[in-house]
């Protein structure tokens, strides 16, 4: 289900600013009706050409839902864990992957193996992460954080959460979750208890505190709720990569100019994206250059000549349209014809040949 509302923040973002066409968000729910929803350890038999191979999902402890895979077919097994977090999170528990049997095959990656940023351990991210947030109070600064919308956003929010909680400093100060979903995304996340961790849980049935009820979070589904929000602002916005046509780059055009402003990267970005390269830059101890060419997309509304285009082409698309309307009807009229004339020659014929059958023989 979360993985729906990421795709429903793509496609949202992407047509309120461009002639996204390539598919919509009725695609996606006919897409996702074709899903077999799993829960953790349950075993499912394949069929078809995968007869005789199971599969169950396992718990990979770096989103709601992520799931390491064991496949096995007869006494062979393998293990799919290409993507997992061994930390025990504030809403989630780290991954099984330590406690399964040793498999006949794993197949894993080493993503963040020589990543610097992940060097010292959890505690120390976070501490770096609340150190950069007040730093940024502290000369009344924004701060811009591209994430995910269901992935590691959700425990980037509660660590900020608790910091707007325990500091009298974070007091005026904004903070914001700022995606087309994000109302639906922390809903769903208050829902999905039995996804999250053992203490959650615990905490959830003893006193009906869940995780997710975020005092200080504002939850923002366009620029005009964000802007009538009081500044600073502390913003977790949807696009993870900086990609035209999110809200991260909106807001990353808009503040990066001002040096007060801080730009938070949380998570290695995609391969080739904009906020890769920005990580790869800084990763090797270069500054980022000093002008940068950004691609935006924006809806405006269209005048004078180029409304007068648009109409015309709206008008003779209509028609074009009612023409193929009318040549499908003349054909499909001109067939129903020849079917009926093919019919009537048919009867007439049978109706010769019963009559040839029942005049009189000659004697």
């Amino acid at each position: 289900v979360m993985l729906k509302l990421t795709m429903y923040d793509i496609v949202e973002s992407r047509m309120a600013k461009e002639d996204f066409k390539q598919f919509t968000l009725a695609d996606i729910d006919m897409a996702w009706d074709n899903f077999v929803v799993l829960r953790y350890q349950q075993s499912c038999s394949l069929s078809g050409k995968a007869e005789g191979i199971t599969i169950s999902p396992l718990n990979a402890g770096h989103m709601i839902g992520g799931a390491l895979w064991k496949i096995t077919k007869e006494s062979e097994e393998i293990v799919y864990a290409v993507d997992y977090n061994h930390a025990q999170d504030r809403h989630l528990d780290g991954t099984v992957l330590v406690d399964l049997p040793r498999p006949n095959i794993l197949i894993t990656d080493a993503y963040t193996a020589l990543d610097k940023n992940v060097l010292g351990g959890k505690k120390a991210r976070e501490q770096r992460l609340v150190e950069y947030v007040l730093s940024a109070r502290r000369q009344n600064g924004n701060v811009l954080i591209p994430v995910d919308s269901t992935g590691r956003v959700l425990e980037l929010l509660i660590v900020l959460d608790e910091l707007w909680q325990q500091s009298p400093h974070m007091q005026g100060v904004t903070l914001a979750f700022l995606s087309p979903e994000s109302r639906s995304i922390i809903d769903m996340a208050m829902s999905q208890t039995e996804w999250l961790s053992k203490h959650v849980n615990q905490r959830f049935i003893q006193s009906r505190h869940n995780v997710f009820h975020l005092e200080h979070v504002h939850r923002c589904c366009s620029r005009e709720e964000l802007a009538r929000l009081p500044y600073p602002q502390v913003v977790l916005a949807s696009g993870l990569d900086l990609e035209t046509s999110s809200f991260s780059l909106d807001l990353f055009a808009e503040w990066a100019t001002d040096s007060k402003n801080l730009v938070l990267l949380t998570q290695k970005a995609r391969p080739g994206s904009r906020a890769r390269q920005f990580q790869d830059l800084l990763g090797k101890g270069h500054p980022l250059p000093p002008d940068l060419m950004l691609q935006m997309h924006r809806r405006v509304p269209l005048e004078g000549r180029e409304l007068r285009e648009h109409e015309e082409q709206e008008r003779l698309k209509a028609l074009e349209a009612r023409r193929q309307l009318e040549e499908e009807a003349e054909e499909a009229e001109e067939e129903e014809n020849d079917t009926l004339a093919a019919m009537r020659k048919l009867l007439s014929a049978r109706s010769a040949r019963r009559k040839r059958s029942m005049a009189p023989t000659a004697q």
